[in-house]
């Protein structure tokens, strides 16, 4: 009254039974599952989460409870290593705007310093509680569910950065015609920025005479076959080209092409040379009137000249890869 004395008490009473069932419900799940699961009240605290969340976050029950993100004063990051605004958390904008993220890939740094990578996803809901007066008062949580996916996210930096060091030509294509990421060592041998050769068509620095054969091998990937050894010439920013084998192996289910490709450009420049300089030493060897042949280790021929072949009769190509004894006959072999 106006002299400050309590004559009565109006208290809200609220019926949280089903609230309670539906907790026990849960509590088997929640203690089972291989992932951290959090609820969320709706000012951001911590209400519940089962035991692998404080195994994976290496955290007490009393570092956790009933504190916010903010509080726990941990670092996180998006995966290009850049700070995670506070208002962009999966369970801050799941609060804020009533709708659902998902797959949401942070990094979190621990109080020990220790990084480790999350995949979260963060499901707003309401959970209505009634008063004794038949009140009904809307609640609003949200349950976010996360998986330690470190080891994945650090044998991905591994995988990139030896990418990033191969010599070879490594990249994800398509079965339509384009790059979507490509190594450094594209630009290296093409001179081409990475940005050039996602933007266009690989069919476009392809060799007009390869582009048949290039679309076969592209017909085969996308059947789901892959492929080995297959070359082509493609031109580099500077107009010379390059001839480039390649390993691809195709992922039917998106139309994504994996493949490895090596510059045999020098290669076959060698190889075409070293045989040349073969037909002009034969050239010069069957100008010379003596016997002249070669033998390996277990009598095949290897090659004769033609005063050879024409001394016991034989072509070339009967002479080749046979065995000495064939060649001269049993009987001038056995008194050798």
């Amino acid at each position: 009254d106006a002299g400050g004395t309590v004559k009565g008490i109006i208290a809200i009473v609220f019926d949280v039974t089903e609230q309670r069932e539906h907790e026990k419900q849960l509590d088997f799940t929640f203690e089972t599952m291989n992932d951290g699961l959090v609820i969320y009240n709706s000012k951001g605290q911590v209400v519940r989460y089962n035991q692998k969340t404080l195994s994976i976050l290496e955290l007490t029950e009393d570092q956790l409870l009933g504190r916010t993100v903010k509080s726990l004063g941990w670092r996180v990051i998006r995966r290009d290593g850049t700070v995670l605004p506070l208002d962009e958390y999966p369970s801050a904008v799941a609060l804020t705007t009533g709708k659902s993220v998902n797959g949401f890939l942070l990094g979190v740094e621990l109080p020990n310093h220790k990084l480790k990578w999350m995949q979260v996803s963060a499901n707003p809901y309401e959970q209505k509680l009634t008063t004794v007066n038949g009140i009904t008062v809307a609640q609003r949580f949200v349950q976010v569910l996360f998986s330690d996916v470190t080891a994945l996210v650090n044998s991905q930096n591994e995988a990139e950065e030896i990418c990033e060091a191969s010599l070879d030509l490594i990249c994800i294509a398509n079965v339509d015609g384009h790059f979507k990421k490509v190594n450094p060592s594209f630009t290296k041998i093409f001179g081409y920025t990475e940005q050039e050769l996602l933007r266009r068509p690989y069919s476009e620095i392809i060799h007009i005479e390869d582009i048949a054969s290039t679309q076969v091998a592209i017909d085969q990937l996308a059947r789901g076959l892959p492929l080995l050894d297959f070359e082509h010439r493609m031109r580099a920013k500077s107009g010379e080209y390059r001839t480039i084998s390649w390993h691809c192996q195709p992922k039917p289910s998106n139309g994504d092409i994996f493949a490895i490709g090596r510059d045999v450009t020098d290669y076959i420049a060698t190889k075409k040379q070293l045989l040349e300089k073969q037909e002009q030493l034969q050239e010069l060897i069957n100008g010379v009137p003596a016997l002249i042949s070669h033998w390996d280790s277990n009598l095949l021929n290897v090659a004769a000249n033609s005063a050879y072949t024409r001394h016991f009769g034989k072509k070339p190509s009967e002479m080749k890869g046979k065995h000495y004894q064939t060649v001269i006959g049993s009987a001038l072999f056995d008194r050798i």
